[in-house]
């Protein structure tokens, strides 16, 4: 597996940025049952749940999480419904 790592430019306003600790949120990542790798920091209501994208040849790259959030400060969340049971 490889973790692909995605440069964001001033075009992009709507994406989420990349957290400083990506390489150690990948290396705690579990597979989802959706077939994409997730990791989660912390318990109960205050989980935060960090997905990374799986590519169908082998490749993940950071998508977003839970508490994400746009270059202008504005919220661009996964869904905790869209996080597999599995992983929640």
């Amino acid at each position: 597996m490889i973790l692909l790592i995605l440069s964001l430019t001033s075009t992009t306003r709507i994406k989420v940025f990349l957290p400083e600790n990506h390489e150690e949120l990948w290396q705690q990542s579990q597979r989802g049952l959706d077939g994409n790798r997730w990791t989660k920091i912390g318990e109960g209501k205050n989980a935060e749940y960090h997905r990374f994208l799986n590519d169908g040849n082998g490749n993940y790259h950071w998508n977003g999480s839970t508490n994400g959030m746009t270059k202008s400060g504005n919220p661009n969340r996964i869904k905790l419904q869209d996080v597999p049971e599995n992983i929640r």
